[in-house]
């Protein structure tokens, strides 16, 4: 029985430290995907300014 109880403790620390390792990773890939989604965001952000920028130089030109 106590070999049992041992058994089975080990088993859950074991799945413990798995379902861990399985967080971090997400974790990791979580954090990874924001940062590609906040350059995305500056970029598109970027992107708007520079085509406003054109716009307003052509719309001075054309006055």
């Amino acid at each position: 029985n106590c070999g049992n109880k041992f058994y089975f403790a080990n088993w859950l620390w074991r799945g413990a430290r798995d379902s861990w390792r399985v967080a971090q990773v997400q974790i990791a890939c979580s954090a990874v995907h924001l940062a590609r989604g906040t350059v995305g965001q500056l970029e598109v952000a970027r992107g708007a300014a520079d085509l406003a920028r054109s716009a307003a130089d052509l719309t001075c030109a054309n006055l």
